[in-house]
């Protein structure tokens, strides 16, 4: 979801930025830190439902592996 939308739903604010007018500074309202709170619960359920099969160890070691791969191709695109 873009910018525009996200302030026009208020879930975050821009302003002009005092120091360079070109630039807007955006800050997240309370409603979208309340939102964002209730994905997080969501993604958190999804996930424990997704990983229930696996023991804890092997769900910390599937996040790791999973994160190193994010991490080694997000670099490339950065």
């Amino acid at each position: 979801m873009s910018v525009v939308r996200l302030a026009e739903r208020r879930l975050l604010e821009r302003a002009p930025d005092p120091e360079d007018r070109r630039r807007n500074i955006v800050t997240i309202t309370a409603a979208g830190r309340t939102r964002l709170t209730h994905l997080d619960r969501l993604i958190a359920a999804a996930q424990d439902e997704f990983l229930a099969p696996l023991p804890a160890a092997d769900r910390r070691n599937l996040i790791d592996l999973l994160t190193r791969l994010a991490d080694h191709h997000g670099d490339k695109h950065n």
